[in-house]
């Protein structure tokens, strides 16, 4: 005979109660029926299950056994069906820092469909001028230039950003003809490599707007006030010139702490992330970026 495992129900009350009227009113059946499943689940298994006495029925050696094992499959059984479905493994909390620049002309139209298709991850997109502290629980993923150093932080590399000088379509024939022009700027508060570069290899420049915003420089080369060196990904619509030299290339990571790495909401936005960058690799700089991980440092620096 094969086992109904339904029967393993009446097991449980019989053992715990003790006596067929008392499982009976447990399992709201007869007690008749209770006596009947039990013995169609001896002979399923071969075995006697229980012993009669006085008192009402107990489990036999084989009886506790045959218990303890179903309990185990109860158990597990109770698990798969009290586990998240879907979208429940995601809820929760997840704050997301990164450039201002990248946050608004990047991110947040990626971010705003990613919040649409996953409605329980309640996203903060931290958009500082200032380093928040990954280290300090200030936020959750960080979107930051240069690679990690902190063995703490784990992360990818997803693209480079390439820079170059770029201008409006206004002024293009005129710069490109000798004509005076001016630049646009970073102001040196900032601490990039960027800042210094063109008084360093334009002699005699003039400056027409210095600002420690990237937006406002690409805003302000976009209105037609002058040449600006740019990340590409921000030169949309204006034109690139073939000047050098440039800065070298900036590497993006998308890292976090090692004790978030493996929590489904934050691996979930973690490999958005990274998708993204990486599919959108040639508005940052033309080629594919090695694929590379590492553990890195809370510090490294992104304006």
């Amino acid at each position: 005979m094969h086992m109904n495992w339904d029967d393993l129900r009446f097991l449980f009350a019989l053992a715990k109660s003790g006596t067929l009227s008392a499982a009976a009113k447990e399992l709201k059946v007869e007690h008749t029926t209770v006596s009947r499943r039990l013995k169609r689940l001896e002979a399923a298994l071969g075995r006697a299950l229980f012993v009669a006495d006085n008192t009402g029925y107990r489990l036999t050696t084989f009886g506790e056994e045959v218990a303890r094992r179903a309990a185990a499959m109860d158990d597990h059984a109770r698990s798969l069906a009290e586990a998240p479905r879907g979208d429940e493994q995601f809820a929760g909390p997840v704050r997301l820092t990164t450039a201002r620049s990248l946050a608004a002309e990047y991110l947040l139209p990626r971010l705003l469909e990613f919040s649409k298709a996953h409605q329980a991850v309640e996203l903060t997109l931290l958009a500082d001028a200032r380093i928040l502290s990954l280290a300090r629980r200030e936020a959750d993923i960080a979107v930051r230039l240069g690679r990690p150093e902190d063995s703490d932080l784990v992360g990818s590399r997803v693209a480079n950003i390439e820079y170059a000088y770029f201008c409006s379509p206004a002024i293009a024939n005129s710069v490109r003809a000798g004509e005076p022009f001016a630049f646009v700027d970073y102001d040196f508060g900032n601490d990039g490599r960027e800042v210094g570069w063109i008084a360093k290899h334009h002699q005699g420049a003039r400056f027409a707007l210095r600002s420690n915003s990237q937006l406002l420089q690409a805003q302000a080369v976009r209105g037609g006030l002058g040449v600006g060196l740019l990340p590409k990904y921000l030169a949309r619509d204006l034109v690139r010139l073939p000047w050098a030299p440039t800065p070298p290339t900036r590497e993006i990571w998308v890292i976090t702490r090692r004790d978030l790495a493996d929590v489904p909401r934050i691996r979930l936005l973690m490999d958005a992330l990274a998708r993204w960058f990486r599919a959108d690799r040639e508005s940052f700089q033309g080629g594919e970026p090695a694929a590379t991980s590492t553990r890195g440092s809370q510090e490294t620096h992104m304006r």
